[in-house]
């Protein structure tokens, strides 16, 4: 078996992250609250030497911040975060 990382990121829309959140700070502060959340992931697991895999929650998004060398970028699959984690595993091992 390989050494992976497997991502799951809900892609980065006003009104669609933090959505609990968002219900006490506003849908502003959720979204720059997520785009810190991204960034900090980024920052801890570019350099990582494993195979890398960011699974979208709605589309892929080849101009964002994960960088494209470094990152394999796939779409979640499935009904619920169970068969999303599942079809995600399958694919990758």
């Amino acid at each position: 078996m390989k050494d992976a990382l497997l991502i799951f990121s809900k892609n980065i829309q006003y009104g669609t992250v933090k959505t609990r959140l968002a219900a006490t700070i506003g849908n502003e502060q959720a979204l720059f609250i997520y785009k810190q959340l991204v960034a900090y992931t980024i920052s801890v697991t570019k350099a990582l030497k494993v195979d890398k895999t960011v699974f979208y929650s709605d589309f892929i998004n080849e101009k964002d911040d994960w960088e494209n060398h470094l990152y394999q970028k796939e779409l979640q699959e499935g009904k619920d975060l169970g068969e999303r984690m599942k079809n995600a595993f399958k694919s990758s091992f």
